[in-house]
């Protein structure tokens, strides 16, 4: 009688350790999937932040490009303005230098 009743006893002591490394190991699994969702929760979270900081970047990059191409328009209109206010005061002048010579040669 006993003996059968230590193996009941054991039987219980087992089930109950069991149960307990049965509860340990799905706990510990449930940290290692959490972990790893964590991980992947991050990793996206970082690779927003990139591609937002990527996005400002290009925007940005794409406006100083703009605005570079606004001033040489700019600068050349200027610079053609200039030329032709230039070329005029030539040609102004040329026909003054045409017309004193004109009077020149009928003064001689």
């Amino acid at each position: 009688k006993q003996n059968v009743m230590a193996r009941v006893v054991k039987r219980i002591v087992n089930r109950s350790l069991s149960a307990a490394v049965e509860r340990w190991r799905n706990n510990v699994e449930e940290l290692r999937t959490m972990a790893a969702k964590s991980i992947r929760v991050m990793a996206r979270w970082m690779n927003q932040s990139s591609a937002t900081c990527l996005d400002a970047w290009h925007q940005h990059a794409v406006e100083e490009i703009r605005q570079r191409a606004l001033m040489h328009r700019i600068i050349f209109q200027m610079t053609n303005r200039s030329m032709m206010m230039l070329l005029d005061r030539w040609h102004q002048n040329m026909e003054e230098l045409k017309a004193q010579r004109a009077i020149m040669t009928r003064i001689v």
